[in-house]
């Protein structure tokens, strides 16, 4: 997929010129609301289905994102710049971590910019310009540093009222043991009833350290449950997404990369990140990535490392002109229809395309003896319009046959092949369900048919 800065600008500055007085009647709404009312995007009052259902959300730590000054540093102008990369991903919104800077009396340094990254007004610009890609931003904010419910709402209201799509508390912090329940409870409840009160479906993420979460107003539950393993083990997975997938029908926010956990790349190696890829993405659960995991990151360059965003291929060179790559970036991936970012492309538009993936229910298998993952997701009844969906994920550095007949039999379950939805190897037609065939780390998904 080519960069799409220059057209996409372009367009914008068309619908500008056209749209004329409108675009001028809804200037006021766009500090207050992001602009969130706009028809047509999914939350904005005129469609039935919230916008946060079946979402996935982008985490940016600004620091290390994009530099636009060329000093060195990531910036909130960087994201601003980048937005086009970012809405081709598919996502539905950016969650922003490390805004405030680290030192300075409380509530106030929370209430501020890290001038490392900006100003308030970088802020505001950041969202005027996400609100053109109907892309949400929601502001990530620590509950430890603030106990005080009103003091902690203080701060959500703060961001809420400059056009924050939600807040989201801390993962890496807030599930600590150490949160007393009655005050986390405490927290939710004002923090819960600060959002409801803006207009634009404006939501609150919380953590998944009780199962309280929801009864206690948050919309969605963040479960690093997947960014804790740290071993390619099918047994071990398959139990990891078991337990997020019986969460008495509220779909969590799952996460396999985030800041204060490895990088999943790091944890697993570069060739197991497709697989790891479908098992954030190819499940009913909602989703969150970490700058950087759709490209392959790692953590050997240290957590202050940029992403790597390269030179775009030309492609009217003859023969195209190749730059030198020396790690995952963003530039060569993109122009690779094989690359992990391409796979995360695919992903994405499948989680939100597919009915049956995105809504049903999840039956995993156990294969745990070829060390893969394999799961059926079904919607109500099977139909030819509505088929069980078989993914399959190999976690060996070596190809697997499955035969998933007995399986399918005992989920009394019609069918005998599986026609392809996506697969991460180049082969072509479905798979007989006697003999499923699993490139080293490769990945199938199916649809049951007979």
């Amino acid at each position: 997929m080519p960069m799409l800065s220059l057209n996409r600008t372009a367009l914008r500055k068309r619908v500008s010129s056209l749209t004329g007085y409108a675009v001028l009647a809804l200037l006021p709404l766009a500090a207050s609301g992001q602009m969130l009312a706009r028809p047509g995007w999914a939350g904005s009052g005129m469609n039935l289905e919230a916008w946060y259902n079946h979402a996935v959300l982008y985490e940016i730590d600004p620091h290390g994102f994009h530099d636009s000054k060329g000093d060195g540093k990531g910036d909130l102008a960087g994201v601003a710049k980048q937005l086009d990369y970012v809405h081709s991903l598919g996502v539905d919104a950016i969650a922003l971590t490390h805004l405030s800077p680290a030192d300075g009396s409380l509530p106030g340094r929370l209430q501020a910019i890290d001038p490392a990254i900006g100003t308030i007004d970088d802020f505001e610009d950041l969202l005027r310009e996400a609100s053109r890609d109907s892309l949400r931003v929601v502001v990530e904010i620590d509950p430890q540093q603030l106990p005080d419910p009103a003091a902690l709402t203080s701060v959500a209201r703060f961001w809420l009222a400059r056009g924050a799509g939600g807040i989201s508390l801390h993962a890496a912090l807030a599930s600590s043991a150490s949160t007393d329940p009655q005050q986390r409870s405490a927290q939710l409840h004002a923090l819960s009833a600060a959002t409801k009160s803006f207009a634009g479906q404006r939501i609150l993420v919380a953590d998944a350290a009780s199962d309280n979460s929801r009864r206690d107003g948050a919309d969605l539950i963040l479960d690093p449950t997947l960014a804790h393993v740290d071993q390619l083990n099918a047994a071990t997975l398959r139990a990891t997404l078991e337990h997020q997938a019986s969460s008495d029908g509220i779909a969590p926010l799952a996460m396999t990369d985030g800041y204060g956990f490895p990088r999943s790349t790091t944890r697993f190696g570069d060739p197991a990140a497709k697989p790891v890829a479908a098992l954030l993405l190819a499940t009913r659960a909602n989703a969150q990535l970490y700058f950087g995991q759709e490209i392959g990151m790692t953590d050997k360059s240290g957590t202050d490392s940029l992403m790597a965003w390269g030179t775009p291929v030309d492609p009217t060179a003859k023969p195209p002109k190749q730059p030198i790559v020396h790690g995952p970036e963003v530039a060569s991936e993109d122009a690779d229809p094989d690359s992990l970012l391409n796979w995360y492309r695919r992903l994405i538009d499948l989680h939100h395309g597919n009915n049956v993936l995105r809504s049903g229910t999840d039956t995993f298998l156990n294969h745990d003896a070829e060390n893969s993952v394999v799961w059926v997701a079904r919607k109500g009844a099977v139909t030819p319009l509505a088929p069980a969906i078989i993914v399959a994920c190999n976690l060996s550095d070596k190809p697997v046959t499955l035969s998933l007949e007995n399986d399918i039999h005992n989920l009394h379950l019609r069918g005998n092949f599986l026609r392809t939805v996506l697969r991460s190897d180049h082969g072509m037609g479905g798979m007989d369900l006697t003999a499923v065939k699993l490139a080293p780390y490769g990945v199938y998904i199916g649809e049951l048919r007979f």
